[in-house]
């Protein structure tokens, strides 16, 4: 047969060639893109079995609270201590008030045999545990409710009278119901203007997260092509690649490595470097909780397994402004996840004692703090070796901000306890805060180890601000947060010993700071000097990680070398007072192999 003429193309052939082009796409990208990054090289701790015990706090909540316009304290309330009749006398005389609104305290205590099992009973430890904490209305003045700075004042005053007129046997110290998160108010220190450094420090947005598969498709490392796979994926597929990518982050993070951290694990190949994993201890941490009941929580993602124990203290409503974010509630849940991570096999435990806009009461907190002691002793054969109590919170306590009287009328109530033969209570800035002192120095008397964040509101500050309380009481060990340089995070207060908490940047807005967050510049593929990974409570367009900043996160760190150190066999006293300070003394970093060896 003749050949035949060229003939115009038929209207299918293009559509063929373009099928052609994207199944070669397809075969060559398999062979250039990046493939996934995977898990194969890590050692990823087994799930823990964890014995999970709820204690009873009650139901009672209270009424709602009020915040006060400085953003310190609530105005509805103050706290009383003291002997149980003493405190009702004083409450009755004082403010006009015959009961309290709530109370708690430390008498469990006193079921402990302190001949038999704790022949070295600490007499401080009796006397803490004879005292009634409770939370009492401010009463009337003229018809008016009382100011709770002018409550405080009455009842320190009538104390000191009866005191020294022998009418009482001890003291009744009176403390503001502070507020123990940080409220976004005009005026407060802890405000987002004044402090982005405080509890309620926005986490990266998660819509913003280099994991997010809400907005973009290429949100990892910010390329298409950084992390492998096809354009041609579902999002299902996407998101269980982005939980591996985001996974892989959390463990191979700097705080968690040699150089600038704790030096947990080593690189190439990546294992940690420490046989002590925190076997038989538990990590308590006082924080939010994402979790909505009692009991054993598990937090999965694609090759780990967290459990932890949620324990929720009824807290009462407060008016404080609501978080924006929608995160603030997982900033307990991501402390426990720094915490895992050094200490693996440590039984973890979440008290809730702050609210979903982290924010809470110092009843709350004391509340919480007596309950658990009292039943986690009287549950482990009257002692607290092997717990590790984290606060990665805070109160702020301004004396610029209440009159000279009250400052006076502490100190009087000091000399008068000193010149009697008893043992006062510390005095922090010149304040007494024995309503938490109390439950703060039992636990660490009956064996615990304390830590906590020395706070985060020093930005462009110098010298920068002290540790705030719990972290400045003598028995916590307060945690500043570092940087990759191992120095003092920009935004950080002082503490005792140091651990990675990231750092801020200078600010491109017209705020003119130099340290500001930079959360925006952490990418998932390259180490992130501006900020910490680790879980978040995994919602439909999250994979469950996001980055944070501050020394929130730098004290679950510690607490985690912690409770490796006391699986390794060493002291309790030993750990708190020189085994963690002695491996921050070289790089001002608490290192774990050091605290961890015996």
């Amino acid at each position: 047969m003749a050949p035949q003429p060229p003939q115009n193309p038929s209207p299918a052939r293009p559509l063929g060639c373009l099928l052609i082009l994207l199944i070669l796409a397809l075969v060559c990208g398999s062979l250039f893109w990046p493939q996934p990054v995977t898990l194969d090289d890590i050692e990823i701790p087994a799930a823990v079995s964890t014995t999970c015990q709820p204690f009873a706090v009650g139901s009672n909540a209270g009424p709602a609270l009020t915040l006060g316009e400085s953003g310190l304290w609530f105005e509805d309330a103050i706290i009383l201590s003291g002997l149980p009749a003493d405190v009702q006398r004083v409450a009755a005389q004082a403010l006009g008030v015959e009961e309290p609104i709530g109370t708690t305290s430390l008498i469990g205590l006193g079921r402990l045999n302190p001949t038999q099992q704790q022949p070295g009973f600490d007499p401080a430890l009796q006397r803490y545990g004879q005292l009634a904490l409770s939370l009492y209305g401010t009463g009337l003045d003229n018809g008016q409710p009382r100011p709770p700075v002018a409550a405080v004042l009455a009842v320190l005053q009538t104390s000191l009278d009866l005191f020294t007129a022998g009418e009482i046997s001890e003291p009744v110290f009176a403390d503001l119901n502070y507020v123990t998160g940080f409220p976004s108010v005009s005026g407060s220190p802890w405000s987002i203007g004044g402090s982005p450094w405080g509890v309620d420090a926005n986490p990266w947005s998660i819509g913003g997260s280099p994991w997010s598969i809400g907005g973009s498709p290429w949100g990892i490392g910010g390329s298409p092509w950084s992390i492998g796979g096809s354009p041609f994926e579902s999002d299902a597929d996407k998101l269980a690649r982005y939980q591996t990518v985001a996974e892989r982050a959390y463990w191979t993070q700097w705080p968690l490595q040699a150089d600038a951290g704790l030096g947990v694990y080593s690189s190439g190949p990546y294992q940690r470097q420490t046989p002590a994993d925190g076997a038989g201890t538990h990590i308590v941490i006082f924080d939010t909780s994402p979790y909505a009941t009692d009991g054993l929580q598990t937090e999965t993602r694609a090759k780990m397994q967290v459990s932890l124990c949620s324990h929720l203290v009824p807290m009462p409503a407060n008016d404080a402004p609501a978080d924006a974010t929608g995160y603030m509630r997982d900033h307990g849940l991501f402390a426990a996840g720094l915490s895992y991570a050094v200490a693996p096999e440590s039984e973890i435990h979440l008290v809730r004692v702050l609210d979903d806009n982290a924010v809470g009461d110092l009843f709350t907190l004391i509340k919480g703090i007596s309950e658990f002691t009292v039943n986690a002793a009287l549950a482990n054969g009257g002692r607290l070796n092997g717990f590790v109590y984290n606060f990665s919170l805070g109160l702020k306590r301004d004396p610029a901000t209440l009159p000279t009287e009250l400052l006076d009328l502490n100190q009087k109530l000091v000399d008068e306890m000193i010149a009697r033969g008893l043992t006062p209570p510390e005095l922090l800035d010149g304040l007494s805060l024995q309503s938490l002192e109390a439950p703060i120095n039992s636990a660490r008397a009956l064996g615990a180890v304390l830590v906590a964040a020395a706070g985060n509101d020093s930005a462009d500050l110098n010298p920068a601000l002290t540790e705030n309380a719990p972290a400045s009481f003598d028995a916590v060990l307060g945690v500043q947060s570092t940087n990759l340089d191992r120095s003092r995070s920009c935004y950080a207060n002082t503490g005792e010993a140091g651990a990675p908490g990231a750092d801020g940047g200078a600010a491109t807005d017209a705020s003119g700071s130099n340290c500001a967050p930079r959360l925006d510049l952490c990418k998932a593929d390259s180490p992130c000097p501006y900020g910490l990974v680790s879980l978040v409570s995994e919602q439909a367009d999250t994979v469950g990680f996001a980055y944070w900043v501050g020394s929130s996160f730098a004290s679950p760190l510690v607490s985690g070398a912690a409770a490796d150190a006391l699986s390794a066999g060493i002291a309790p006293d030993v750990v708190q007072a020189n085994a963690l300070l002695d491996s921050a003394a070289t790089t001002g970093v608490v290192n774990v192999v050091e605290a961890a060896t015996p």
